[in-house]
């Protein structure tokens, strides 16, 4: 095989990667901001505890911390 034929075997494996991890980034900002409005709403209400949150939103505590301080109570 001779080195140019290489060379766009390995660029092409290098746009598949960064296409892959592009996609991954933008699915997981899309998951949070899908995932932070519910979260918000939950804690302005005051309802339920961060535990009730997390548990009925499926994260971890850490990030129920990280939104609550982001909050704020104003209309």
């Amino acid at each position: 095989m001779a080195e140019e034929d290489i060379l766009k075997i390995y660029f092409k494996e290098l746009c598949v990667l960064a296409y892959l991890v592009g996609y991954k980034q933008g699915y997981e900002e899309a998951y949070h901001q899908t995932v932070q409005k519910p979260i918000r709403n939950l804690i302005k209400l005051s309802i339920l505890t961060d535990e009730q949150i997390a548990s009925a939103m499926n994260v971890t505590l850490d990030y129920i911390a990280e939104i609550r301080e982001t909050v704020t109570f104003e209309e």
